[in-house]
């Protein structure tokens, strides 16, 4: 008997968060999705921008394609912008660790 296949395909939001939604202020208004899926799909922006800041401070920058940042803006300011979306959805979310499963 086959068994069901039990890996299950992530909601496009969670897979990259910035191609889906642009800016993350744009959360705030998307009424379709849960808060928590909101707050699932910032926790993973924030966590790749932290590893995007780690990266470049190691003179190791990827190149991911062009980024949704507004003329002249840093990773650590839109850094900065996604945590204070975070803080709007939940501002319990703050104390919490980022996500574990990426690499």
């Amino acid at each position: 008997m086959l068994e069901a296949n039990l890996t299950k395909t992530p909601l496009p939001e969670l897979i990259d968060p910035e191609a889906m939604f642009g800016l993350p202020e744009n959360l705030l208004i998307y009424s379709c999705l849960a808060d928590e899926t909101k707050i699932q799909a910032l926790n993973l922006w924030k966590h790749d921008l932290v590893l995007l800041m780690t990266a470049t401070d190691e003179n190791m920058p990827a190149h991911t394609g062009q980024p949704s940042y507004m003329p002249g803006e840093s990773t650590a300011e839109m850094l900065r912008r996604v945590s204070n979306v975070l803080l709007a959805l939940d501002p319990l979310e703050t104390g919490k660790s980022g996500p574990s499963h990426r690499a």
